[in-house]
């Protein structure tokens, strides 16, 4: 009804304008007799009646219907989340009106799924960044508890070792039994033992920025292979050392420590097959085929005491120590496994 109502709108006003303008050029020429006019003038009202009926019916079509069918596509494309697309319809300009109208709407489409594209990314960041603050502060929480046990067990351990070592020094002038020597040597090795233990936790809560130097970071992988060549020689293992020469700031004692423990742990969890160290433009790499972990146990393998091995296999530190030497220098350990399929450890520190 609106189209039709707007379409007579037009036609009656173009028709009024036609007989106001007759009329008023009729009554500029001051024909004389009236009675001549009014035939004449009836006539002209009555054809510029039809003609506006007929110029109405024409507006419809060309002009009205065009337009409420465009109005009536983008009502329905809004409605629909502007998904529908939007047809051109009626003349040429109309079709011009139609396209640029549909390319309006699959821009609009394009940049919303990019907007959420992007907020999806933003939140995915974000949600990593929370975790791995509260990662980052649970661990130095506990590596403050770590740096006070390992010095609350360091100070008798030391008497029990040095008091061991006197009673080793002078078992054989004393005449100890064997058997309580042998006890003896156990008790210092368990002793030692534990002073290790207690200078993992003591390392895994330090922070220090001291002694980084530029560190060629092939030598010390090189030295790291040749340390566990034994090793990986006794287990079938081939260990290799892959890319180029890389230099990157860093403490070297503590990289030489890194690299140790993730190549310690990928021979310990590989049986046959190789590991390969292999640098990186930012860091370096320690690749294995042997079981892999499942994603429950990635979440927890830096956690500190945390092990997979039975009683006697670890003290599930290596990995947490080695966590938090890294996150110090201000890089990350990335760990992608899969299991059967073997594991890899990714070092990556700042320029």
């Amino acid at each position: 009804m609106s189209r039709v109502n707007l379409a007579l709108r037009l036609s009656v006003l173009v028709t009024l304008s036609i007989v106001v303008s007759m009329i008023a050029v009729d009554w500029v020429l001051g024909l004389t007799d009236p009675t001549d006019r009014r035939p004449a003038l009836l006539l002209f009202v009555g054809l510029a009646l039809s003609g506006g009926l007929v110029f109405a019916m024409a507006l419809d079509r060309m002009v009205v219907r065009p337009v409420q069918a465009t109005i009536d596509q983008v009502r329905r494309a809004s409605e629909d989340g502007w998904t529908r697309p939007i047809e051109p319809v009626g003349g040429p300009e109309f079709q011009e009106l139609g396209g640029a109208l549909e390319v309006l709407r699959s821009d609009l489409v394009a940049e919303r799924e990019q907007l959420e594209k992007r907020v999806e990314e933003r939140t995915e960041a974000l949600r990593r960044a929370e975790s791995k603050l509260a990662e980052q502060a649970r661990l130095a929480a506990v590596g403050q508890l770590a740096a006070g046990v390992a010095h609350e067990v360091n100070n008798p351990n030391a008497v029990v070792l040095s008091r061991v070592g006197y009673l080793l020094s002078v078992a054989d002038d004393e005449g100890l039994d064997p058997d309580v020597i042998d006890d003896l040597a156990v008790i210092e090795h368990q002793s030692r033992r534990v002073a290790k233990i207690a200078g993992s936790l003591l390392q895994f809560g330090r922070t220090s920025t001291a002694g980084r130097t530029e560190v060629p970071i092939r030598e010390v992988l090189e030295l790291t292979r040749e340390l566990l060549s034994r090793r990986a020689d006794q287990s079938g293992v081939s260990l290799v050392v892959e890319g180029a020469e890389v230099g990157l700031q860093a403490d070297r004692d503590q990289l030489e420590q890194v690299a140790f423990n993730l190549t310690q742990n990928a021979l310990e969890a590989t049986t046959e097959g190789r590991v390969v160290l292999r640098t990186l433009p930012d860091g370096f790499q320690v690749e294995d085929t042997g079981a892999g972990v499942d994603e429950d146990v990635i979440a927890r393998i830096f956690d500190p005491f945390f092990t997979t091995r039975g009683v006697g296999g670890g003290t599930g530190l290596g990995l947490s120590v080695s966590y938090g030497i890294v996150s110090e220098h201000g890089g990350a350990i990335e760990v992608d496994s899969t299991p059967g399929r073997g594991s890899t450890f990714t070092v990556r520190l700042p320029a």
